[in-house]
């Protein structure tokens, strides 16, 4: 699987999943809304990482996205030299 083919399926869970912000719950749940998501994770730690995955995973997506316009953008600029 290529690059291309991983973000895409990564973007297609995104556009699935419960809509965010997702926030740390009391006992180390993860809430969207006044929906648990998950329920009792090992560690504050885990419960952080995936409560800011919901914000975290499409900002990264973005700057992907606009990294490859960038560079999409600096290889023509240097084939019209």
């Amino acid at each position: 699987m290529n690059n291309d083919q991983r973000i895409a399926e990564i973007e297609a869970r995104c556009e699935l999943a419960t809509p965010g912000p997702w926030k740390l719950g009391e006992d180390e749940t993860i809430e969207a809304e006044s929906d648990c998501i998950a329920c009792r994770l090992n560690t504050r730690q885990d419960a952080e990482f995936i409560a800011n995955a919901r914000t975290d995973i499409p900002y990264l997506l973005g700057q992907l996205a606009e990294r490859d316009k960038e560079i999409e953008r600096l290889q023509e600029a240097m084939q019209d030299k």
